[in-house]
């Protein structure tokens, strides 16, 4: 698996992914302000990882409502 890659399908229904862009967080490990990418699928789940961080694995973003249609 290319870890540089954008994750190509949802782990949880297995569509595929479109990226959302960046949303700038402060990480608690060490306190920085870091960008996160963010994901979507077509089934409304919503995923992200840390942008410096292209290696580890993507998690299930805990504030969908920033990335809705309103």
């Amino acid at each position: 698996m290319d870890h540089d890659a954008e994750p190509q399908s949802c782990p949880d229904c297995g569509r595929e992914l479109r990226n959302l862009g960046l949303v700038l967080s402060l990480r608690d490990d060490d306190n920085r302000r870091v960008c996160r990418q963010a994901w979507r699928c077509p089934e409304d789940h919503f995923w992200w990882r840390w942008a410096d961080r292209p290696a580890e694995a993507i998690e299930v973003c805990p504030y969908p409502q920033l990335f809705r249609k309103r």
